[in-house]
């Protein structure tokens, strides 16, 4: 899946955020330098999510209600629950992110499912964009929780976050970061750089809470917490910058400058 005019495709960013998420969870651990493997594996899940959502907006599948978009990331964060608790139960700890990754991926299936065959509502990108907002929100997920954990370890994790109900907040801070950055830039000349930078912007603004709220059992809190201002005060100057570009295009082209966003400009990669 790609918009008119993106420099990046939906596959290729898919494919970079499942492999970060691949490799960097088992760098969660790593003393002083593991936060930042954290906060890496949400900045790539961010990404992935907000360029999602840019898509599926362009679609008439936004007519069914941003309830859809509620309910597929409720899936990718429970997901993360399921993948660990299977790890657990087959004794395969090291394949709780392989585990999240199938169960979202299945979750959004079954929901394409139900809105095709129950609700009669079909849409050419419907099948990868619900997979994809399940995947992504699980990947979110699996960010925040090993950033607040400083571990991947499955019973750290059950602890810290799924009994004390982080999970909810996990949920809520997601959309935030998808939804506000797609809705704050969208309009005739959205703009595929914009609306990722103020995800990313979003990302590290919700890790600065995450950052606090980890420092009973991050002994090396203060020094996540300042990656995380540092790269929400870099991202928000970028977003700035490209906002003043967008402006002055704008002042001497107009609006719809060939770009606008209608299932025309939707193009599926196979």
């Amino acid at each position: 899946m790609k918009l008119k005019n993106d420099l990046y495709s939906q596959n290729f960013i898919a494919l970079v955020a499942i492999v970060v998420c691949f490799v960097c969870v088992f760098l969660t651990e790593l003393p002083l330098v593991g936060g930042f493997f954290a906060v890496l594996i949400l900045v790539v899940g961010s990404i992935y999510a907000s360029n999602t959502v840019r898509i599926i907006g362009a679609s008439t599948i936004t007519k069914q209600g941003n309830s859809i978009d509620y309910l597929l990331t409720a899936c990718g964060c429970i997901s993360s629950l399921a993948g660990t608790s299977l790890s657990v139960m087959f004794n395969l700890k090291y394949l709780f992110p392989l585990f999240s990754i199938l169960v979202a991926a299945f979750s959004g299936y079954v929901l394409v499912l139900i809105m095709r065959y129950i609700l009669e509502v079909d849409d050419k990108i419907m099948t990868k964009g619900f997979i994809s907002i399940s995947v992504s929100s699980m990947i979110c997920s699996l960010g925040m929780a090993t950033f607040i954990c400083s571990s991947y370890a499955t019973d750290t994790i059950y602890t810290v976050v799924m009994k004390s109900g982080y999970t909810i907040l996990q949920i809520i801070l997601i959309l935030f970061i998808k939804q506000l950055s797609y809705n704050a830039t969208k309009g005739p000349n959205e703009d595929q750089k914009r609306t990722i930078t103020l995800a990313v912007a979003y990302a590290f603004l919700s890790l600065i809470a995450l950052a606090i709220i980890s420092i009973p059992q991050n002994p090396y809190w203060i020094i996540d917490l300042s990656i995380c201002i540092i790269g929400c005060y870099i991202c928000i100057k970028k977003f700035i910058k490209f906002s003043k570009h967008q402006a002055a295009s704008v002042r001497y082209h107009g609006f719809y400058q060939g770009k606008s966003q209608d299932k025309g400009d939707l193009k599926l990669d196979d």
